[in-house]
């Protein structure tokens, strides 16, 4: 499917209003409140911001560091964490990318203007908390390191686009908490402990792709190789970007006539991967590009090995709800009957790339009208990401336009927590008695996997 913008709401953020004066306030929290107050609000009562060059965005953040300095004092006074002025001052990483995805309405934009943003202002602001968390590390001040502004910027600032700089600043910013948090993880305070320990954890599925690119781009090829492969064997490396390394490197063999560590590149892309994310005719070519008549041969060897469906069932099961909690477009219960199988996006109302999906699974469930095997359901999770309740999941689902059944994930059901969700979106298929089916790379679910089974299952 061709990639689409949707319109946001100007608060992206991870609860309401209501529901943030009652909670501990953390830093990312408070400077987005401000920011949408002061300035993406404002600007969208006239029209999104349109950003044609990066003096724009210089201009924007200027004016919101100016801004917040000046109220900032005063929010530190109700603030419960232990930071000085200074460190409050420092404008979380997450609201730069936060606060120029809200105001041009572009959820794009990190991969627009991403690399401009990484370098200038995500990785800076990382580095800052870093100094801060060496200053203080205690458990309050490790919460201040969170995915969306870590993460965030490891993510996009080892993407596609992201030049060799910015990498680097990037990897650093990896390196330097990893070992931060490695040392805090030993610590005799056991909530200090646990706090870091949490961290590495987290920051785990960056290892092998950060390393890999790094060792690639400082012409350590072998050990790149060996960080690509070992992270694909072990499931954590991200298929998409496995790929893309995958053709630099073999691009390299190839040119240095080591074409066996080429095949064996692509033995592995091909047990690790399943069309969804490497289509067989790409990755046939692949192999012809290596040596057009071994390559052939190789293929056509590969091809009585690989599994003739991207699917399987895992070793899991789950309770589903013996009532479907509907809050918008209920499906019947016959039809829920008559369904063999049962796709699931686990989503809630403050997640950004969860938002952008909309029109995509727009598109996905009215390709489903004409069938009665497999039925689409979104599960929202606001329950337990902010606490806001059914009435406000129905507004804001009618509000963006969802035209796809939606079910409230209530403390009562909590299907989130019998599949261990820790990210979002997060994709499942389900049979009907509740039985998980899983992808044979073990890679995650995403909605071209959605649309590959429903082909296997015509």
């Amino acid at each position: 499917m061709t990639k689409k913008i949707i319109l946001l709401v100007y608060l992206l953020c991870f609860i309401s209003f209501e529901s943030y004066s009652q909670t501990v306030r953390s830093r990312s929290l408070v400077q987005q409140y401000f920011i949408s107050d002061a300035y993406i609000s404002p600007q969208l009562k006239q029209t999104p911001l349109k950003i044609k060059r990066t003096s724009q965005i210089d201009s924007l953040f200027k004016a919101i560091q100016t801004g917040w300095e000046k109220v900032s004092n005063d929010s530190l006074k109700k603030y419960s964490k232990k930071l000085i002025i200074g460190e409050f001052n420092n404008i979380d990483a997450y609201c730069y990318f936060w606060t120029l995805a809200s105001i041009t309405q572009n959820l794009d934009i990190g991969s627009i203007y991403g690399d401009y943003l990484v370098a200038n202002y995500m990785a800076p602001a990382m580095e800052r908390d870093y100094a801060m968390l060496r200053r203080l590390p205690d458990q309050d001040i490790i919460s201040t390191i969170h995915s969306g502004n870590l993460g965030n910027t490891l993510t996009i600032g080892s993407g596609k686009k992201i030049s060799r700089e910015t990498f680097f600043k990037t990897f650093n910013v990896y390196k330097d908490f990893s070992v931060l948090f490695d040392s805090l993880a030993k610590s005799p305070d056991t909530a200090i402990s646990h706090a870091a320990t949490k961290q590495l954890q987290d920051l785990d599925k960056y290892y092998y792709p950060l390393n890999a690119r790094n060792s690639f781009y400082k012409g350590e090829f072998d050990k790149a190789f060996t960080f690509l492969v070992t992270g694909l064997n072990v499931d954590k490396y991200s298929r998409s970007r496995a790929v893309d390394l995958a053709r630099e490197l073999i691009t390299k063999f190839n040119s240095e006539g080591a074409r066996d560590k080429s095949f064996a590149l692509l033995n592995t892309l091909a047990i690790n991967t399943t069309p969804d994310n490497l289509d067989r005719e790409t990755l046939k070519v692949m192999y012809l590009k290596v040596d057009a008549i071994k390559g052939k041969e190789m293929y056509a060897n590969l091809q009585q090995k690989l599994s003739t469906s991207s699917f399987k069932y895992a070793e899991k099961h789950i309770d589903l709800p013996k009532t479907w909690n509907f809050a918008i477009n209920e499906v019947p219960i016959d039809k829920i009957k008559k369904a063999k199988y049962i796709v699931v996006d686990f989503w809630y109302t403050g997640c950004g790339p969860c938002l952008a999906e909309i029109p995509e699974l727009n598109s996905f469930n009215e390709m489903l009208k004409l069938r009665d095997d497999v039925i689409f359901i979104a599960v929202n999770t606001d329950y337990s990401n902010g606490k806001l309740d059914q009435d406000y999941v129905v507004k804001r689902s009618k509000e963006l336009g969802i035209k796809y059944p939606v079910i409230y994930d209530s403390k009562s059901i909590q299907l989130n927590k019998q599949l261990s969700i820790s990210g979002y979106p997060a994709k499942f298929i389900l049979t009907t008695s509740g039985d998980v089916i899983s992808k044979t790379d073990q890679s995650e679910m995403s909605l071209k996997s959605f649309e590959t089974f429903l082909k296997e299952h015509q």
